[in-house]
């Protein structure tokens, strides 16, 4: 009997590392996609399968908004209103000087904790990989897709 694989909590997986959208909410659902997106089935799918293993899927997880994060946007946002609103010959106490960036103003940083505190960021990290023998792409595609494995009647 093969061996089920253990997969980690994600929030997405795929069979495709440079994916940049996400949709499958299960590795079994990454699987099936991958296989079908390579085929319209082919004559013996079980010779496909050995062909395409081992086949990894990566878990993608949804990054959090740490710290640091929220402090780079609120550097990065006191430079825009800089750049937007103020000029060479500005009054030095009308906007901060560029050099003042490295530590953004409390105020920006409290608006950037406010926007972030409730979102959900799209972007994602592979936070593990699991590889895939042909037996183990096998017994998940016979769960899901019996018909697959339907003999081709002439």
């Amino acid at each position: 009997m093969t061996e089920a694989p253990q997969f980690p909590d994600a929030d997405f997986y795929d069979c495709d590392k440079d994916t940049e959208e996400f949709y499958w909410a299960s590795p079994v659902e990454a699987v099936e996609k991958w296989l079908a997106g390579c085929w319209s089935p082919p004559p013996d799918v079980l010779a496909f399968i050995r062909a395409q293993s081992p086949l990894t899927v990566y878990c993608w997880r949804r990054v959090t908004f740490g710290e640091a994060d929220i402090v780079s946007f609120a550097i990065a946002a006191q430079e825009r209103v800089a750049d937007e609103w103020a000029d060479g010959y500005s009054d030095p106490e009308s906007f901060p000087r560029p050099e003042t960036f490295a530590q953004p103003l409390p105020e920006f940083i409290a608006a950037v904790r406010a926007f972030t505190k409730d979102r959900k960021p799209w972007r994602c990290e592979v936070c593990a990989e699991v590889t895939l023998t042909a037996e183990q792409v096998e017994a998940m595609m016979r769960a899901k897709k019996p018909e697959w494995f339907d003999e081709v009647k002439p």
